[in-house]
């Protein structure tokens, strides 16, 4: 379910693979690098980022080496933690403190699967975006030393990929994903070198899917940039690449006490270079 793969040249090629899982026990994001967010990193091999957040036991942030696997059906496998299908993904992976496995079943369309590009220039690069599960559900286990902690939750997948890397037409990026029971909400904001901006966004799910307008996806950054909704940082990363200043994942449980299962999630990235 993941679109055209980048080339293996070592240079001008960026791809990377998003997963997160929401519950009132566990928080999950998973990224799977072939490449850094910049193209880079293609020749050193690919990586995995992983946040973990659970109600039981301390925060744990693991990065480490993959390797990338194709099925025969196309679908994406890293050994050793993620394995898509075409009903979704599996996941399992840990270590001696803690061992997790998941399963995140699709329960919607792909979303920008025709029209993924984000931004192509005159000499044919392209930057593409494409959100293969916007809604989808997750059941998983969280195995401890002290406890085995059973969850279900909202799950969510992206895919960017291309031979434009956003740090070359773009200064900046935010991303949210708001994740309810069989329903979604997900927008973008791509601020551009030149001054100019886009917002795209989508509200996918139980009720039915429609594109928003940029008013209503103003308004939901607007909305989620309130440090009452996102008061501490998910996961955040610095690169140490000039054109780059952080990304930063944030998290939170939306009105908890009206609503425990809406969940939000929040990206911002800072291109150093800018405008």
């Amino acid at each position: 379910m993941n679109y055209p793969r980048t080339s293996s040249d070592c240079v001008g090629n960026f791809e990377w693979w998003y997963l997160h899982v929401a519950s009132p026990e566990v928080f999950l994001t998973v990224v799977i690098h072939k490449t850094d967010i910049n193209g880079g990193n293609l020749c050193s091999g690919p990586y995995a980022s992983i946040a973990l957040r659970s109600d039981t036991s301390a925060r744990i942030d693991i990065r480490k080496s993959v390797s990338i696997e194709w099925t025969d059906a196309g679908n994406i496998h890293v050994p050793g933690l993620a394995r898509e299908d075409t009903e979704g993904w599996d996941l399992q992976f840990g270590s001696e403190e803690f061992q997790l496995s998941c399963r995140l079943t699709r329960l919607s369309e792909s979303w920008r699967k025709e029209r993924s590009i984000l931004s192509r220039s005159i000499d044919g690069k392209g930057a593409h975006w494409s959100v293969p599960m916007p809604v989808g559900r997750a059941v998983g286990r969280l195995v401890t030393r002290r406890q085995v902690r059973k969850f279900s939750g909202s799950a969510y997948q992206d895919h960017n990929w291309g031979t434009l890397p956003m740090h070359e037409f773009l200064a900046g990026w935010k991303w949210v994903c708001i994740s309810m029971p069989a329903r979604c909400y997900v927008a973008a904001k791509l601020d551009h070198k030149d001054g100019s901006s886009a917002l795209i966004g989508l509200l996918d799910g139980n009720y039915g899917r429609r594109e928003v307008s940029r008013r209503v996806a103003a308004r939901a950054f607007q909305i989620c940039d309130s440090p009452e909704v996102f008061s501490t940082p998910f996961k955040c990363r610095s690169y140490e690449i000039p054109d780059f200043g952080a990304t930063e994942y944030s998290r939170a449980a939306l009105s908890p006490g009206l609503a425990p299962q809406w969940f939000g999630f929040r990206e911002k990235v800072i291109f150093k270079s800018g405008a």
